[in-house]
Formats: C-alpha cells, sequence, structure tokens
C-alpha cells in the first residue's frame, strides 16, 4: 500500500463526505497540475523568475486585518 493509499483510507474513515469532496476537489487540481508539461513561453518564465526575484514587502497588520474584515463572510 502506498503512502497515498494510507492517506486516502485514513480520510475515509476520519472525514465526512463533505470533507472528503472538498479533499477530492484538492487532488483533482493537484493531478491537473502536476499531469502535463508546463506550458509557459519563455517571456512569461522570465517574468515568473522576475517576480520570483523580487524582494517580499509585507502589508501593515492593520492594512491586513482591515481587508479581512471587509472580506469576511
Amino acid at each position: 500500500m502506498t503512502r497515498l493509499d494510507t492517506a486516502l483510507t485514513a480520510a475515509r474513515a476520519a472525514l465526512s463526505p463533505e470533507a472528503q469532496d472538498g479533499l477530492a476537489a484538492l487532488i483533482e487540481t493537484y493531478v491537473a497540475t502536476h499531469a502535463s508539461d508546463p506550458d509557459f513561453t519563455d517571456a512569461e518564465l522570465a517574468e515568473l523568475r522576475r517576480r520570483h526575484d523580487e524582494p517580499f514587502d509585507p502589508a501593515p497588520e492593520a492594512e491586513v486585518r482591515e481587508f479581512f474584515a471587509r472580506h469576511r463572510r
């Protein structure tokens, strides 16, 4: 039995049907993302590399709290 088989068996035993459905959606997305070759052009890859190299400037905590307060359901 593989690690994935073990994890799925545990998920079936522990999760509600709704939670299992959510996990299935994550797995489907992961498989769709990793099952094919990357499909970026050279220009897109260059842009991704440029953005990756930019320093991260975190937002002020108050601004983050305000954002999440506005978008809370």
